[in-house]
């Protein structure tokens, strides 16, 4: 797990396609240098489709070496998860920093039924952005995890639209949340 997602998981002699998880890039017509596209390359980890806690021995390891349990349910959901993320990038859905085990992500809802924000539980995307170094690419997306969280949108007071954090990386360079 190290250096990406395999094509195929295997663990406790079981296998599962993750070629649905495949990198793909999407574009925003006209958000990019000179009204142009913004592109994006989005990447998959592998809390999408797993937990931290199982029973026995652990699965895999995940891309920083810690032990991870396949979860049949993230992993059921993950097949719509490059659609739900493009939807979520073309909506311009809301979005805003959490700490995620001492460090800061940033959350969005995925595929809302509107852009209204209800409070209540909702499938969310943990993700991070960051300036791309390969020649096309503007923006990097890594999506770090997704699954369902109870949201009081009361208490979140400070969001933005997630055009405004993309084109923010695209013109200014750096991370978003900073590390």
């Amino acid at each position: 797990m190290q250096s990406g997602l395999p094509k195929t998981l295997n663990f406790r002699g079981q296998s599962r396609c993750l070629a649905h998880l495949v990198a793909f890039t999407h574009r925003l017509e006209g958000f990019g240098p000179n009204n142009e596209a913004l592109v994006i390359r989005v990447t998959f980890e592998s809390h999408v489709f797993s937990k931290s806690e199982g029973l026995g021995k652990h699965d895999f390891l995940d891309e920083s070496g810690n032990r991870r349990f396949f979860c049949a349910d993230r992993y059921a959901f993950s097949f719509t998860l490059p659609d739900d993320v493009r939807r979520m990038l073309d909506q311009n859905v809301y979005t805003w920093e959490v700490k995620d085990k001492n460090q800061f992500a940033n959350l969005a809802v995925l595929s809302p039924a509107s852009l209204q924000m209800v409070s209540g539980t909702h499938n969310v995307l943990v993700y991070y952005l960051y300036h791309s170094g390969i020649a096309g690419i503007h923006v990097e997306m890594k999506v770090k995890s997704c699954y369902q969280r109870t949201i009081n949108f009361e208490r979140q007071k400070k969001r933005e639209k997630i055009r405004v954090f993309l084109r923010t990386v695209c013109f200014k360079g750096g991370r978003v949340p900073k590390a």
